[in-house]
């Protein structure tokens, strides 16, 4: 994804920063360093794949205005990249969605416009599956390491408009912050658990548990990974920025564990957009591909770094 906040996620979008301002289809004149670093991360990990360019907007404006606009970004950056791409057997292709799909709410609670969460939504993101080597899932032999089970999210699930649409999810706990961690409960919604080749694709979202707009609802410290939410980001750089690096899938019957699969030279958080300590009534959705080798159980259980699990259906 090309916006502001972290640099790659190279599961299946990566962002770097706003290429594009307020009402601009024009790729502005910091682009071409974002856009070589983007066409060297596809060649890598998209050989031969049929890579989605997609453009989204923030909220200001029409909804058709902004359908049009996201249209033209995708093509803005499909034009600048197509040239970088020859001879690597991937296809580019667009698709344009508005204002529908933003990473982080545009306005907060009391309907006034987040400026800066607005600059996060102008941007492209590029959906595709990973070209990494998939790695059995470890069989984890002996007993994990217990770790708190989420409660039950208040109200009906669904009642959040996460990523999946507005459809219910089919899962959803409260997230309490670890030891030594002032932030806030955190209400994580999984929208749906898909299966793609040799993948299984996880998509959530979550947000405050009390529907408020907390700046240091993430806080802890980076350099101590059991006091945040997600655990440690990785990229040393991005050490508190919320992750799907430290997510694990585990078949409890089968007794294996699977953990996120990256491409490209490092890990990084498998999420459409990552966050430093803010977090928001409305819903930041997070992405991750697991191997799906083994795990054979119509159940199972989610664990999110050491601070909670979740059990999910498989769908």
């Amino acid at each position: 994804m090309l916006g502001e906040g972290p640099r790659q996620c190279p599961c299946a979008r990566f962002s770097d920063r706003p290429l594009f301002a307020l009402d601009a289809d024009t790729l502005d004149a910091k682009a071409d360093g974002v856009i070589a670093s983007t066409a060297d991360e596809l060649k890598r990990t998209a050989q031969g794949q049929t890579v989605t360019v997609e453009g989204h907007t923030d909220d200001q404006g029409e909804d058709a205005y902004n359908q049009s606009l996201s249209e033209r970004r995708a093509e803005a950056v499909k034009q600048a990249l197509e040239s970088k791409l020859d001879g690597t057997g991937i296809t580019l292709q667009t698709k344009g969605y508005g204002e529908s799909q933003p990473s982080v709410p545009n306005t907060g609670a009391d309907g006034q416009p987040i400026e800066k969460n607005r600059a996060l939504n102008r941007q492209v993101s590029f959906t595709y599956t990973p070209a990494a080597e998939v790695k059995p899932n470890v069989d984890t032999g002996e007993q994990l390491p217990d770790i708190p089970e989420m409660e039950p999210a208040n109200g009906a699930a669904g009642a959040t408009s996460g990523a999946s649409g507005g459809q219910a999810p089919i899962a959803s706990g409260i997230l309490t912050p670890p030891e030594g961690n002032p932030g806030s409960e955190l209400r994580l919604d999984v929208d749906s658990l898909t299966e793609a080749g040799d993948f299984y694709v996880l998509s959530y979202s979550f947000r405050t548990a009390d529907g408020s707009a907390d700046e240091q609802a993430l806080a802890g410290d980076p350099a101590n990974p059991e006091a945040l939410h997600f655990g440690q980001n990785p990229e040393t750089t991005l050490r508190s920025y919320a992750t799907s690096a430290n997510l694990a899938l585990h078949d409890d019957q089968a007794n294996l564990l699977a953990r996120p699969v990256t491409a490209g030279g490092s890990d990084c958080l498998c999420a459409q957009n990552g966050v430093k300590d803010a977090a928001f009534g409305e819903p930041i959705r997070q992405l991750a591909y697991f191997p799906k080798q083994g795990l054979d159980s119509e159940t199972l259980s989610l664990r999110v770094a050491e601070t909670g699990r979740l059990e999910i259906p498989v769908r």
